[in-house]
């Protein structure tokens, strides 16, 4: 059985985003993929995760399965990182629908390291498992309209909410082994695709990491596999976590 699950976030929204999650379902379908779609207004964090638990849970060792993504992405830096820092130096993640709804208690985009949870729980399933990402920041871990549309809730992302987030994602990974979730390389026997940065709307703020801003850099680099990335540049830069500039200064 071949199964895919589309996800199109409907967080800032454009109609390239539709156009793409449509494209990307047509061309799945001609090769005899089940489409799931999770679109907009399903596409929030619950959401996601659901449609993505409903695709492991159907997957069988014989099946091929592919989850795509098209939307927003958001990348910072951890500018006072120590090894044993609970926050991770680079904090990566998709914007659901919900994004915005974010706080301290609640975080509700996806970090990469839930995505490769996901991937090593599905990759558990069926070997033959491939993930596709279209938005900024993709290979680290995701226009507008000829009117302009009303700016999307921004949340600001404090590292107080992202170190709570981690922990418990932490917690839900002890029962998996470490190289199954290693999130540079990811789940060992999947394929994982990325699509640069191609969007010139305003894009949402990331986390907040440094005193001053710093744009990320393009990077190569190769995965297990030797395959070859090259990490999306993004033309909005990476911004400081909150409560870090204050300590900088």
């Amino acid at each position: 059985m071949r199964r895919a699950l589309v996800i199109c976030s409907g967080f800032d929204l454009k109609p390239e985003m539709l156009n793409s999650a449509a494209c990307a379902a047509q061309m799945l379908r001609t090769y005899e993929f089940d489409v799931t779609p999770c679109i907009g207004a399903e596409a929030t964090r619950q959401g996601i995760c659901d449609a993505y638990g409903a695709l492991i849970e159907a997957s069988a060792p014989a099946d091929a399965a592919v989850v795509y993504y098209v939307g927003h992405g958001g990348l910072a830096v951890n500018s006072r990182y120590t090894p044993d820092d609970d926050l991770a130096r680079v904090f990566q993640h998709i914007n659901p629908t919900d994004f915005g709804e974010t706080t301290d208690d609640e975080f509700r985009g996806i970090s990469a390291l839930e995505l490769s949870l996901l991937l090593a729980t599905l990759t558990a399933k069926t070997p033959n498992a491939t993930t596709i990402f279209e938005c900024c920041y993709a290979a680290q871990m995701s226009r507008g309209d000829a009117v302009a549309a009303a700016p999307a809730p921004t949340p600001t992302l404090t590292r107080i909410g992202v170190t709570n987030h981690l922990r418990a994602l932490r917690d839900r990974a002890r029962g998996l082994p470490l190289r199954a979730i290693h999130t540079r390389s990811g789940s060992q026997p999947a394929a994982r695709a990325s699509q640069r940065c191609s969007c010139g709307s305003r894009m949402p703020r990331p986390l907040r990491s440094d005193s001053t801003h710093r744009p990320t850099r393009r990077l190569d680099r190769r995965d297990d596999a030797g395959a070859r990335t090259a990490a999306g540049r993004c033309p909005r830069p990476t911004r400081p976590l909150a409560g870090d500039r204050a300590a900088a200064a």
